[in-house]
């Protein structure tokens, strides 16, 4: 059917109209299509973006946000055409670029942080990670490298090889190469 504009304050007068604004100071709770078993409660028939709450900006930059619950209950966060964020119903999981993340934090793409704390074994490319740190890295990649002010101090490269202090960018095949002072077997 088609919507109309009735002025609150015709219907019951625990509304308020203020310019703009359509306030109440006296109702505890509002409902949009049910009744309001919270402060505010919207009740979605479906499970389309079109069922959610959607935000424009007020600036015109045609940037929108959408907070929908698709099929299985998940609410998603989703900025104009690409789901950013959704918080998994069941699990908690919370997936960052995901739709369907498999672990508590999953985040698909780059992230960056001043701080990460992790209670537990943590996996980078791996799903069940079996230590602290677990680094499974495809073929042909390097596994591990450690840097300070950009230089390379460290490099477990693609081929088993182990670069130490150089800043040199690779690591020779199954070998080890250290950059100044080699201690090997000593007691002070």
């Amino acid at each position: 059917g088609n919507a109309s504009w009735v002025d609150p304050t015709a219907i019951d007068d625990d509304w308020k109209v203020s310019g703009n604004d359509i306030y109440t100071d006296t109702i505890n709770q509002v409902g949009i299509g049910g009744t309001a078993s919270a402060r505010f409660h919207i009740w979605a028939s479906g499970t389309a973006i079109s069922d959610g709450l959607k935000m424009t900006s007020h600036e015109n930059t045609s940037s929108d946000w959408y907070m929908y619950m698709p099929s299985g209950d998940h609410l998603t966060f989703r900025d104009d055409g690409t789901d950013v964020m959704t918080f998994e119903d069941g699990s908690g999981n919370v997936g960052i670029g995901t739709n369907s993340p498999g672990a508590k934090l999953e985040i698909n793409g780059t992230a960056e942080t001043d701080e990460l704390r992790v209670s537990g074994n943590v996996g980078v490319g791996t799903t069940s990670p079996s230590h602290a740190l677990h680094v499974d890295a495809p073929s042909g990649q390097g596994v591990v490298r450690f840097q300070q002010n950009g230089d390379t101090q460290f490099l477990l490269g693609p081929n088993g090889g182990v670069n130490v202090g150089s800043s040199i960018d690779y690591a020779p095949v199954d070998g080890l190469y250290v950059n100044d002072e080699l201690l090997v077997n000593t007691t002070t």
